[in-house]
Protein backbone atom coordinates (compact mmCIF):
# COMPACT_ATOMS: atom_id res chain seq x y z
CA UNK A 1 0.00 0.00 0.00
CA UNK A 2 1.60 3.41 -1.37
CA UNK A 3 0.72 6.22 -0.10
CA UNK A 4 1.53 9.56 -1.78
CA UNK A 5 1.68 12.92 0.19
CA UNK A 6 -1.33 15.27 -0.25
CA UNK A 7 -1.00 18.19 -2.39
CA UNK A 8 1.39 20.87 -1.21
CA UNK A 9 2.45 18.81 1.63
CA UNK A 10 6.52 17.79 2.28
CA UNK A 11 7.25 14.62 1.18
CA UNK A 12 8.82 13.76 4.45
CA UNK A 13 8.99 10.39 3.89
CA UNK A 14 6.55 9.01 6.36
CA UNK A 15 2.91 7.70 5.53
CA UNK A 16 -0.17 10.19 6.08
CA UNK A 17 -2.21 8.33 8.38
CA UNK A 18 -5.52 10.56 8.23
CA UNK A 19 -8.27 9.43 7.12
CA UNK A 20 -9.76 13.11 6.22
CA UNK A 21 -9.32 14.95 2.84
CA UNK A 22 -6.85 17.83 2.69
CA UNK A 23 -10.09 20.11 2.37
CA UNK A 24 -11.26 18.99 6.40
CA UNK A 25 -8.03 20.12 7.01
CA UNK A 26 -8.18 23.43 5.81
CA UNK A 27 -11.36 23.64 7.35
CA UNK A 28 -10.57 22.60 10.66
CA UNK A 29 -7.41 25.07 10.76
CA UNK A 30 -9.61 28.07 9.82
CA UNK A 31 -11.83 26.93 12.55
CA UNK A 32 -9.07 26.71 15.15
CA UNK A 33 -7.45 30.43 14.10
CA UNK A 34 -11.08 31.77 14.36
CA UNK A 35 -11.14 34.11 17.40
CA UNK A 36 -13.06 33.02 20.41
CA UNK A 37 -14.85 33.85 22.93
CA UNK A 38 -12.61 34.46 26.58
CA UNK A 39 -13.78 32.99 29.71
CA UNK A 40 -15.23 36.16 31.01
CA UNK A 41 -17.28 36.82 27.84
CA UNK A 42 -18.19 33.01 28.53
CA UNK A 43 -19.22 33.56 32.32
CA UNK A 44 -21.18 36.59 31.39
CA UNK A 45 -23.26 34.97 28.23
CA UNK A 46 -24.05 32.12 30.86
CA UNK A 47 -25.05 34.19 33.73
CA UNK A 48 -27.55 36.01 30.96
CA UNK A 49 -29.19 32.84 30.12
CA UNK A 50 -29.36 32.06 33.92
CA UNK A 51 -31.10 35.56 34.82
CA UNK A 52 -33.51 34.68 31.50
CA UNK A 53 -34.38 31.75 32.19
CA UNK A 54 -34.89 32.77 35.93
CA UNK A 55 -37.05 35.74 35.01
CA UNK A 56 -39.17 33.31 32.47
CA UNK A 57 -39.61 30.09 35.47
CA UNK A 58 -41.33 33.79 37.68
CA UNK A 59 -43.45 34.22 35.06
CA UNK A 60 -44.57 30.73 34.67
CA UNK A 61 -44.84 30.55 38.84
CA UNK A 62 -47.25 33.77 38.16
CA UNK A 63 -49.31 32.55 35.84
CA UNK A 64 -49.91 29.33 37.68
CA UNK A 65 -50.89 31.53 40.73
CA UNK A 66 -53.34 33.36 38.89
CA UNK A 67 -54.69 30.04 37.34
CA UNK A 68 -55.45 28.51 40.73
CA UNK A 69 -57.16 31.79 42.03
CA UNK A 70 -59.52 32.23 39.22
CA UNK A 71 -59.69 28.40 39.62
CA UNK A 72 -60.88 28.38 43.36
CA UNK A 73 -63.06 31.88 42.67
CA UNK A 74 -65.27 29.73 40.03
CA UNK A 75 -65.35 26.75 42.29
CA UNK A 76 -66.64 28.98 45.42
CA UNK A 77 -68.98 30.86 42.86
CA UNK A 78 -70.59 27.57 41.53
CA UNK A 79 -70.83 26.12 45.30
CA UNK A 80 -72.13 29.38 46.71
CA UNK A 81 -74.91 28.98 43.50
CA UNK A 82 -76.40 25.51 44.22
CA UNK A 83 -76.15 26.30 47.54
CA UNK A 84 -78.27 28.68 47.24
CA UNK A 85 -80.44 27.37 44.48
CA UNK A 86 -81.47 24.13 46.65
CA UNK A 87 -83.87 25.30 48.75
CA UNK A 88 -86.13 22.36 49.20
CA UNK A 89 -87.09 19.76 51.95
CA UNK A 90 -84.33 17.10 51.99
CA UNK A 91 -87.91 14.96 51.09
CA UNK A 92 -88.33 17.25 47.89
CA UNK A 93 -84.89 16.96 46.92
CA UNK A 94 -85.30 12.62 47.11
CA UNK A 95 -88.56 12.99 45.57
CA UNK A 96 -87.44 14.69 42.54
CA UNK A 97 -84.32 12.43 41.74
CA UNK A 98 -87.19 9.58 41.01
CA UNK A 99 -88.85 11.69 37.92
CA UNK A 100 -88.33 10.50 34.67
CA UNK A 101 -89.06 11.82 31.34
CA UNK A 102 -92.23 10.55 29.12
CA UNK A 103 -91.59 9.80 25.40
CA UNK A 104 -93.25 13.15 24.24
CA UNK A 105 -90.85 15.20 26.54
CA UNK A 106 -93.01 15.75 29.33
CA UNK A 107 -92.22 14.45 32.92
CA UNK A 108 -94.34 12.26 34.95
CA UNK A 109 -93.80 11.14 38.41
CA UNK A 110 -92.83 7.89 39.27
CA UNK A 111 -93.27 5.89 42.36
CA UNK A 112 -91.85 2.79 43.49
CA UNK A 113 -94.90 0.12 43.84
CA UNK A 114 -92.93 -2.55 46.15
CA UNK A 115 -90.12 -3.25 48.37
CA UNK A 116 -87.83 -0.63 46.45
CA UNK A 117 -87.63 1.98 48.61
CA UNK A 118 -86.78 2.27 52.55
CA UNK A 119 -89.54 3.76 54.14
CA UNK A 120 -93.37 2.48 53.51
CA UNK A 121 -95.92 5.54 51.59
CA UNK A 122 -99.20 5.55 53.21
Amino acid sequence: MSSKPAEGAPDDGKVDGTFHSPEWHAARVKELMAPRMTWEEYKGKEKEKEREEERKRQEQEELEVEYLKQVAADRERKLNKARESSGGSRRHRRHRRHRRRDDDGGVREERGSGGGGRHRHR
